[in-house]
């Protein structure tokens, strides 16, 4: 009884070290609760070796994924950072939710990406910097 995120689509592309990093998702809350926090959230982008190499803070808002019931089913969000400065090579992009509480457990979303490629983090895809 509760919320429950899910993400069912997301769109990444492959970048070249001077085109813009661009990352849509469609978000669903397939709970019968809301979250009433905004807490924080952002992409990562991870290396071969599982380290992040970058963060991109990100304007999106849990507060408004409302439950399917009566509501629109999903959310569609997105992301485009101009000069995201990548070196060429193979990546991971993955999402997280920032817990504000410094001992705080981490926000999971229901896919089976959870915490696949990093503890704490929904991986979307892979991508690669040319």
């Amino acid at each position: 009884m509760g919320y429950e995120f899910y993400v069912s689509a997301v769109k990444i592309q492959d970048i070249t070290a001077d085109s813009p990093l661009e990352v849509s998702i469609r978000v669903q809350n397939t709970g019968v609760a809301p979250f009433y926090y905004d807490w924080p959230l952002e992409v990562g982008v991870i290396d071969s070796a599982g380290t992040v190499v970058a963060t991109f803070a990100l304007d999106w808002k849990l507060t408004t994924l409302l439950p399917a019931d009566g509501h629109i089913p999903y959310s569609e969000w997105s992301y485009s950072s101009s000069t995201p400065k990548l070196p060429s090579g193979s990546y991971t992009l993955a999402l997280h939710v920032v817990n504000p509480l410094p001992n705080g457990k981490s926000l999971k979303f229901a896919n089976t990406t959870q915490d696949a490629t990093l503890v704490g983090w929904l991986t979307l895809g892979a991508i690669a910097v040319q």
